[in-house]
């Protein structure tokens, strides 16, 4: 069974999409090597998916996703990528409307069974196709022999440099990369490529270039490019995804990559002047003030350097793609053996308890008298051992990342079920759990209202969720956020002589750190997650809450949990210890809300 696919993304290509597909039958033998082909239609309103079943005769498959809504270029190939077949493996993409040349297929197909598991894309060149008819050719290095390009910042900050130089269309990209990743960034029609190539390397994947043109890439008059490049939206989007990844680069760079594009701005004032086009040579000017505005933020950002809050709201749909990205790495940071063994040591010392908080927990469970019970993020089974000791007789499921984890748990406490997975992707049934708690796991969530939502659908009509969180808010600290120039405390800075240093972990901790949690509802938007926690950084020693993404919040959670219909308690009381480690208890509804 091949584990590759064709993808042909297209939307109102019926002018095109017959030349295109004509152009793959012709790859000959290579594509008997293809699972199989898919249009990803994004609602065409013409008959490109009739021309399409009508022109293609290969014996290969040829398979239809077709949209009822239009959703854009990026949301139509993310969703795509994740309907495929789980034995696919890679996927090659030819929009509609563009044209494989001969050998195109049989190119990549020879580098994707030589590449090794470090290569997470493989890219060739391509001609470009005027609309008067006039072709302007790609690479065809001789001998044409593939680059390796490696994974890692420096190749980020080339990147912004040079541009995008790598084309979705004409390539071939490993599925556990894409989805890895977060997939193209919903939001952006343009520049899309561009801040999937830059995030791709900077997750250590690496680059494989073929030299060689093995693509026809058409400059559609009716396309997202030609259209937004006269609204100067090509500006817009450069600039937004440079405040993305700026920081692979020095302060100087990122000053004079903003003084071009200044230049380019008031090229196209003049000379849209000068050509009577007054109403794009006035858009000019809002541009200028964002590209202005973006510099100041850039080098504020560079000077402040690991003290920056890169904060963002996870309900945000243009973030989804970072927070993904951020969400891998961190099950990376739970799951593999190297991060996991000192993450369990340390939660598990008796220096990390909060028997309060946990007492509290667990009477409240046992009050429910729960027949089945969930704990997302169970741990070692600790909670699950201590019910026992105090009386529960339901049948308790612990839900862990973790594959080790899981696998000591079966063995040392057999009489429960243990599950391998993630808050994000339940696996159970809805409404099937009279009880479902989580210790101090909230937090830990790059998407937390999904992370809530996922919980609250497998509690039945009437049952309990129970969770227990930090209010960040409430206790102004906020563990994985870095303060002071480095990760030493204010004491350790004195007693070594560096007052400035102490000065400065001290405006961190006690004012701007405060301040900004008390903000972040207004500033960042609902669900705040930290981007850069320190728990990501090399060599970083494990302390509690060093990788607590999620700027939790009491207030944030009952104002969830109400607009769902759920009445909302706080068993243990919102005093003491249990003011700013919150145990809040939300009873789901019975019947229609």
């Amino acid at each position: 069974m091949s584990k590759i696919v064709i993808v042909v993304p297209s939307y109102n290509c019926e002018a095109y999409v017959a030349a295109t597909l004509q152009s793959l039958l012709a790859q000959g033998p290579a594509l008997a090597e293809v699972d199989r082909v898919i249009i990803t239609d994004d609602c065409s309103k013409d008959r490109t998916i009739q021309v399409a079943r009508e022109t293609w005769r290969g014996s290969t498959p040829m398979e239809v996703y077709d949209s009822p809504v239009n959703r854009g270029e990026y949301r139509n190939m993310n969703e795509c990528i994740a309907r495929l077949p789980a034995h696919i493996e890679w996927y090659l993409v030819m929009h509609a409307d563009n044209l494989a040349k001969p050998g195109w297929l049989e190119a990549l197909l020879e580098r994707i069974a030589a590449a090794d598991g470090k290569v997470g894309t493989i890219c060739t060149s391509w001609d470009n196709l005027e609309e008067n008819g006039m072709i302007i050719k790609g690479e065809n290095r001789q001998p044409p022999t593939p680059e390796r390009i490696v994974g890692n910042a420096a190749s980020v900050a080339g990147t912004i440099r040079k541009g995008c130089w790598w084309h979705i269309s004409s390539c071939a990209t490993r599925v556990k990369t894409y989805r890895e990743i977060g997939g193209l960034p919903p939001g952006f029609r343009l520049k899309g490529d561009w801040d999937f190539l830059m995030r791709l390397l900077g997750a250590g994947w690496d680059v494989e270039y073929l030299p060689r043109a093995l693509m026809t890439y058409r400059m559609n008059p009716t396309g997202s490019s030609n259209i937004s490049f006269r609204r100067h939206r090509d500006v817009y989007e450069t600039i937004s995804i440079m405040q993305r990844h700026h920081l692979a680069m020095t302060a100087a760079a990122v000053a004079a990559y903003h003084t071009g594009h200044l230049g380019t701005l008031g090229r196209r004032l003049v000379g849209g002047v000068l050509r009577g086009h007054f109403e794009r040579a006035w858009a000019t000017v809002p541009a200028s003030f964002y590209v202005i505005w973006s510099l100041f933020k850039c080098l504020h950002e560079q000077w402040l350097g690991r003290r920056s809050f890169r904060w963002v709201s996870s309900s945000d749909p243009m973030m989804e793609s970072q927070l993904q990205l951020l969400s891998t790495r961190m099950g990376r940071f739970y799951s593999e053996p190297a991060t996991r063994d000192a993450y369990q040591a340390m939660v598990d010392a008796e220096a990390s308890a909060q028997p309060i908080t946990e007492g509290a927990l667990r009477k409240a469970v046992l009050d429910a008298q729960p027949q089945t019970a969930l704990e997302v993020g169970c741990g070692s089974g600790r909670i699950y051992k201590r019910l026992l000791s105090a009386g529960f007789g339901g049948v308790y499921t612990g839900l862990e990342m973790s594959p080790k984890v899981i696998a000591d748990n079966q063995r040392r406490l057999p009489g429960a079920v243990w599950i391998c997975g993630s808050g994000y992707d339940l696996c159970l049934p809805a409404e099937t759990q009279d009880c479902v708690f989580s210790y101090y796991v909230l937090e830990h969530c790059a998407f937390p209202e999904r992370f809530l939502n996922n919980l609250l659908r497998v509690v039945k009509p009437g049952g309990r969720l129970l969770l227990t969180f930090p209010d960040m808010k409430a206790s102004h600290i906020f563990g994985s956020q870095a303060l002071g120039w480095d990760d030493h405390t204010a004491r350790e800075h004195v007693q070594s002589g560096r007052i400035f240093h102490a000065l400065v972990r001290l405006l961190d901790s006690r004012f701007r750190l405060p301040c900004a949690l008390q903000r972040a509802g207004n500033t960042v938007g609902p669900f705040p997650v930290n981007l850069t926690p320190q728990c990501l950084e090399p060599g970083i020693k494990i302390t509690p809450d060093v990788d607590a993404i999620y700027a939790a919040s009491r207030d944030e959670v009952r104002t969830w949990a109400e607009a769902k219909g759920c009445t909302v308690h706080f068993p243990g009381g919102t005093e003491g210890i249990l003011r700013v480690n919150v145990l809040i208890e939300i009873v789901k509804p019975v019947g229609p809300n």
